[in-house]
This record gives C-alpha cells, structure tokens and sequence, in this order.
C-alpha cells in the first residue's frame, strides 16, 4: 500500500544548488557522483567513470532542460536515503489540511513544476507531527518506534540546525 513518507533535507546545500550558474554544476556534482542513487536519473544509466560534465549534457541532449536538472541535483543531494513511510495520523490532510505557515512547497523552490512532490517542514511542523503520533500511539499500524524515534531525532537536529528541515513526501501514485 504506497503511502506518504518524510526524509531528513539539507536545505543549505538546496540553496547553493539554487544559486549555482547552471554552468557550475557539473562542477558542484562532480564530488558527489560516488553517492548518487542508482534510483537518480544523474546515477541510473551512467557508468561510475562518467564524469559530471558529460552526465549532465547527456541529459540536456535527451530534453531535460535547466531546472528539470536542478530538481533532479536537489532530489539526489538534499534528500537523505533515510524514508519514514508514515501512518494515517502523521499524515498531511490529518495533520495539516493545508501548507503550514513557514513551509516550503518544492513549487518555490523550482516554479515551473507543476505538481507537488515534496513540502519542506520544519521542526514546529515535524512537533505538530509528533503530537498526533503520540496520542495514537498504540494504533500505529506503519510507523514503529523506532521510525517515531527517528523522526523525533530530526526535528531536534531541525531545532538545532536551521539548514535542515524534513521534507514529506506526497506519494504520488
């Protein structure tokens, strides 16, 4: 059953990606091309020898224009590996019905998305999460206590760290 999910997100590097020229970054991606998912377009269909510089005007030849790549540079780098798939009462609509105040919608960051993919929440947003997970504790049917630990861990280092935040993830499917 697919189903809404949260992943830590490292906003500090979301905003460098941001402001990079767009001709920086295969320089930017280069350190990182060990780390990349096979799941990532700028990982999938590339041998590791492929250097940054050729990955990227590869996909520029098959259409993927300027900020579609910057979406996939944001989705590969930012994201952690780390998902939490969340139950019913941690959900969105539960939660929050709408965008809470201070969040980020990917839309902003990227403008010519048209879908929604990812809210970026921080650590009040990921409390106000919390709060609801623990009045229902014992329902909890997806989430187990250690992904609530986990997701309470990254509100603290959100709380700590303002170039952090958690991004939930809207499944799409």
């Amino acid at each position: 059953m697919p189903t809404d999910q949260v992943a830590l997100f490292n906003k500090r590097r979301c905003d460098q990606i941001l402001q990079l020229d767009f001709s920086e970054i295969p320089q930017f991606l280069q350190p990182f091309l060990s780390t990349l998912d096979r799941s990532s377009r700028l990982g999938q269909d590339f041998d590791q020898s492929i250097p940054a510089t050729q990955r990227v005007a590869r996909l520029r030849q098959t259409g993927f224009n300027e900020e579609d790549i910057r979406g996939m540079l944001i989705r590969s780098l930012c994201l952690s590996p780390e998902r939490i798939s969340l139950d019913y009462w941690a959900c969105y609509p539960l939660v929050f019905g709408e965008d809470p105040p201070g969040s980020i919608p990917d839309f902003e960051l990227l403008p010519h998305r048209h879908s929604h993919e990812f809210l970026l929440l921080r650590a009040e947003h990921v409390g106000t999460m919390l709060d609801t997970l623990s009045i229902v504790r014992r329902k909890l049917t997806v989430m187990s206590d250690t992904a609530v630990a986990v997701l309470q861990f990254w509100k603290d280092r959100c709380m700590q760290d303002p170039n952090w935040m958690v991004a939930y993830l809207f499944d799409l499917s």
